[in-house]
């Protein structure tokens, strides 16, 4: 007969049904690199969608009366599916302990114990009026006592091969374990779609946090290969310009000796400070920069006394950029912008702040940027503008000016 009971009845296990489709469907379609685990909640899943089709065989052959056989032999099935379920239970909490399912004592013990209740069960089914649990003249039935006596033990046998390896699960994990053992099929499903979403969850957690190690990781080697890249522009120091320069001294000391003594104190200023750069591991100040070009300015000055003219404007002093960022924009500057062929070279440096950012500015009245002319100072250029990249987020453009030269902007975001 259908009523309100059979009907909520049908609606739950049609509902379980239903969810354990969707919930076979993600566990199928989601990879997985745990193949065993992933076997597992596709077997447990299936397991269960058919003990609650089971369920919904059962409920519509009471039905009828001349489906009998049907019904009993539904029933039997049912009772295999959930005995079933705890040896597949058991060997997935032995393979997450990392045991060898062959060799475990508490997997056959569960195995012994289930396919005993198979035959109770069995036998009661045959004798149809001690299907259930009943008293019979006063006495307790003995094959029914007795598998009401082997559930426990199973349940017993639950527990003893559960507290042992409790430490070796998760939180997770020991709450689905403790809830295997009271839950019905049908919301087994719903725990099984909880403990998959959390796990996911879990694994998406883990693959953001190794995401984010792998970027600091990437980040390190970039700053640390911005530091080995100033260290070798400190190492590839111009021999011309040491030996150049030791000359200039030299002539210096006889014709002016006050002179001579200056221009050794700018350049041991110069070296100190290039190789100063190699031991930083950050950015530095950039008065620190600022006075290691007007050292190496100093030094070109006395060696092209006609042909050289600095201006200095930077009000703005305070922040810091990566080591070896301004004086090699400089040095490129004379370099490339000294010759006896050319006009005197006007440079100057600039400082200027805006809201968001600091800017340095270089500009010369030389020959002018040209891409195609040589590719050390692009390389130079480069090395610089990478390193401002990865160490203060910071940009290098190379423009050229309007009444001829050469233009060079480093932007420095304001934290």
């Amino acid at each position: 007969m259908i009523d309100l009971y059979w009907c909520l009845n049908f609606s739950y296990y049609f509902s379980a049904l239903l969810m354990g489709a969707v919930g076979l469907f993600l566990i199928v379609s989601t990879k997985t690199p745990n193949e065993k685990n992933h076997h597992f909640f596709i077997e447990t899943m299936l397991l269960s969608m058919l003990i609650s089709f089971a369920d919904l065989i059962l409920m519509i052959s009471k039905l009828y009366e001349n489906a009998v056989i049907i019904h009993h032999i539904t029933e039997f099935i049912w009772y295999l599916l959930n005995m079933l379920m705890f040896p597949v239970m058991t060997a997935w909490l032995l393979y997450i302990c990392n045991e060898k399912l062959r060799r475990s004592p508490a997997f056959y013990t569960v195995c012994i114990i289930q396919i005993a209740k198979l035959l109770v069960m069995g036998v009661t089914m045959i004798l149809y009026e001690l299907y259930h649990v009943s008293h019979l003249n006063g006495t307790l039935n003995p094959i029914t006592a007795l598998g009401g006596l082997l559930g426990a033990t199973l349940l017993v046998a639950n527990v003893a091969i559960l507290v042992p390896r409790w430490r070796k699960l998760t939180t997770g994990q020991r709450i689905f374990f403790i809830l295997c053992d009271i839950l019905t099929p049908e919301l087994m499903i719903l725990l099984m779609e909880v403990f998959l979403i959390s796990e996911q969850k879990r694994k998406a957690l883990m693959y953001v946090d190794e995401v984010i190690r792998q970027r600091d990781e990437i980040l390190r080697q970039k700053k640390d290969l911005a530091r080995h890249e100033a260290q070798v522009a400190v190492l590839q120091m111009r021999p011309h310009f040491i030996h150049n320069t030791l000359m200039s001294i030299y002539y210096l000391c006889r014709q002016d000796a006050d002179k001579a003594q200056q221009v050794i104190l700018d350049f041991n200023h110069y070296l100190k400070k290039n190789f100063t750069a190699i031991t930083r591991e950050d950015t530095v100040p950039f008065t620190e920069e600022l006075e290691h070009a007007r050292a190496y300015l100093a030094v070109e000055k006395v060696r092209f006394p006609d042909k050289l003219f600095v201006e200095l404007d930077t009000p703005v002093t305070v922040f810091k950029l990566p080591p070896l960022t301004l004086q090699p924009i400089v040095e490129n500057s004379v370099k490339y912008g000294i010759s006896p062929d050319l006009e005197p070279l006007y440079l100057s440096i600039i400082t200027e702040e805006a809201d968001d950012s600091i800017s340095i500015i270089v500009e010369d009245t030389g020959p002018g940027y040209n891409p195609s002319d040589d590719n050390a100072p692009h390389i130079a250029l480069d090395n610089i503008r990478e390193r401002l990249n990865t160490m203060c987020n910071g940009t290098l453009d190379i423009t050229p000016r309007n009444e001829g030269g050469t233009k060079v902007t480093i932007r420095i975001p304001v934290k």
